[in-house]
């Protein structure tokens, strides 16, 4: 389980985006009764959309992100893998009227462990000026290991001027012969702080 976690992205012009995520990691093995948690990796990245505008028909964006370790008590107690990943993907998307498309592929390079091709399809529909609802698919495919792909829903209603909830709730709808299938909830609350 990773909660808390924070997410801090900061606008930087028009077309570029500052990301640091890092979650708080639980885990309750099925040999003990003991629970482990620590800090989880950061994830650090930069999103630079090089075509188009938010909020315009079509845009283009790169988005290459670095995850280190923040503990080394959380890599002893096997809460996280050892090493960096780089992810690079690539994202484009298409609004028409309130929809909202997107797409995603890219790479993830991890330093001890294989390598996978990341990808995804969702869509954002503006239901009204304070709700917008989500859906999503996810995969992840390696050489090595069964490829995986996610359903998401979700719902974004505004609460404020500058607060938003986010909920979301998935299951795994692929995993390969013998891989148990996921459940995932996802609620947090976004807060949009001006430096104006």
């Amino acid at each position: 389980m990773e909660t808390p976690r924070l997410d801090v992205n900061y606008g930087v012009g028009q077309r570029i985006q500052l990301k640091l995520e890092m979650p708080w990691v639980q885990l309750r093995r099925d040999n003990d009764r003991r629970r482990a948690q620590g800090p989880g990796d950061a994830t650090a990245g930069v999103k630079w959309r090089f075509l188009g505008e938010e909020g315009r028909t079509i845009a283009w964006s790169v988005y290459p992100q670095v995850e280190f370790n923040t503990a080394r008590s959380s890599v002893n107690e096997e809460l996280v893998d050892a090493g960096p990943d780089v992810q690079l993907p690539t994202q484009i998307t298409l609004q028409v009227a309130r929809v909202e498309i997107n797409g995603e592929v890219g790479r993830n390079f991890i330093k001890h462990g294989y390598g996978d091709w990341i990808g995804g399809l969702s869509t954002e529909v503006r239901a009204s000026s304070r709700l917008e609802l989500l859906a999503e698919l996810h995969a992840e495919a390696t050489r090595r290991l069964p490829s995986e792909l996610i359903a998401n829903v979700g719902a974004r209603p505004k609460l404020t001027s500058t607060s938003t909830l986010l909920l979301a709730a998935g299951r795994t709808v692929h995993s390969g012969r013998g891989t148990p299938g996921r459940v995932l909830v996802y609620a947090g609350l976004q807060l949009a702080l001006s430096t104006r």
